[in-house]
């Protein structure tokens, strides 16, 4: 746990594997700064990797990579990420509930939940793509905005998913978003604001079951 400043160098490497007895491998509280260039890598544990609640820097030489766990990501506080984030086979993807800026390269794969369910503010920065995951991106209440890429492939219920008044979901003159094979809908707006600046291409290369935006 840290509750105060904790920089991890571009040589340090952290690896766990059927840890089962930890609950999380970084945890970050309200009061507390890390600065990561390091490589995490997480195997086989039903618990969680990562809890932010303070500020988390994770630089352009960062690399995460997570296989098998029940929630790897957890932010409520302040994240930026530069680097590599790579999470595969888990019950859930990110959780955000503060503020989430990407400006690096995500990956979320094999989810049996939301690859982002967000109620928070996650910004897009940079390549943001998630797929063969039951379901998709989830907005409840938050702000999202994305200004590059979103990759969204292979998801059994909705790509996009927003409810609650207050949700915002805008894609800006440089956003772009890309939805295929999707077994029910592309983008399905319940409540809230979804605006589009951009670009989204919705079944350019395979399919969409019911309607590409409802």
């Amino acid at each position: 746990a840290n509750t105060d400043s904790l920089i991890l160098g571009p040589d340090t490497y952290i690896n766990f594997t059927n840890s089962a007895r930890t609950l999380r491998i970084l945890n970050n509280y309200s009061t507390g700064y890390v600065y990561s260039e390091a490589r995490i890598e997480v195997f086989d544990q039903m618990n969680t990797a990562i809890q932010n609640d303070g500020k988390m820097i994770l630089a352009a030489s960062s690399h995460i990579k997570t296989v098998a766990l029940g929630a790897p990501i957890t932010n409520g506080g302040e994240l930026l990420n530069q680097g590599t984030i790579l999470l595969d086979k888990a019950m859930t993807g990110f959780s955000n509930t503060g503020t989430f800026t990407n400006e690096g390269h995500i990956n979320v794969n094999r989810f049996g939940s939301y690859s982002l369910n967000n109620t928070g503010t996650f910004t897009n920065k940079g390549h943001f793509e998630t797929g063969n995951s039951t379901k998709g991106i989830f907005n409840d209440g938050g702000i999202i905005e994305n200004q590059n890429v979103m990759e969204i492939d292979s998801v059994f219920e909705n790509a996009i998913s927003q409810q609650g008044a207050n949700s915002t979901f805008t894609n800006t003159t440089t956003g772009k978003i890309y939805i295929d094979f999707v077994f029910q809908n592309g983008i399905k707006n319940d409540a809230g604001s979804f605006v589009n600046n951009g670009e989204i291409y919705v079944a350019q290369s395979d399919t969409v079951a019911l309607a590409g935006v409802e």
